[in-house]
């Protein structure tokens, strides 16, 4: 699941982070807005965390190149997300970004990025349990500093560690405020 948090005034004049697939782009109507709650599913190894990692690179892009330029949250709930994976992916967005600048203004906002000044915008916290992702989701709840939270997967915890539905959807309504 990828989250935008920005404040209601500001929406009105962001664009939605690309995933630079045109297709998947025109399907989710533009990309991921600001302020949304998105989820993405797929079968195992079916590509939703690759679409992730994708949209939590892109999000750290320059604005000029329709990105948020901004940090990231990545909250691993499965033990799936890998730096190494995000840093190659951010590594063909620069070689992308380079072949797609075509001003000056555009060029000059590529210099001394690095993929690894893109990845230092990306946090990645391991979640071994719900009252993990819930201690987290609660410290970062209002907090500006993140224009996108990434859960991979928000279902994971809640599938496994409860035997009372009732006290699942509990929490889960109560997280979710």
């Amino acid at each position: 699941m990828a989250r935008v948090h920005v404040e209601e005034a500001q929406q009105k004049h962001m664009y939605p982070i690309i995933t630079f697939s045109s297709a998947l782009d025109q399907l989710i109507g533009g990309g991921i807005r600001p302020g949304e709650v998105f989820e993405i599913l797929s079968e195992p190894d079916g590509g939703a965390i690759q679409i992730c990692h994708q949209l939590a690179v892109n999000a750290t892009m320059p604005s000029i190149f329709r990105g948020r330029n901004c940090k990231v949250l990545i909250a691993d709930c499965n033990g799936n997300v890998c730096p190494q994976y995000i840093k190659s992916i951010s590594h063909f967005v620069l070689l992308h970004l380079n072949n797609i600048a075509s001003t000056k203004q555009q060029s000059q906002n590529l210099l001394g990025l690095t993929s690894n000044s893109l990845m230092s915008n990306i946090d990645v916290i391991r979640c071994t349990n719900y009252t993990h992702l819930l201690a987290l989701l609660n410290t970062i709840n209002g907090d500006e500093k993140y224009g996108l939270l990434v859960i991979d997967s928000i279902a994971t915890h809640f599938r496994h560690e409860f035997d009372d539905m009732h006290v699942r959807s509990s929490i889960l309504a109560f997280s979710g405020k």
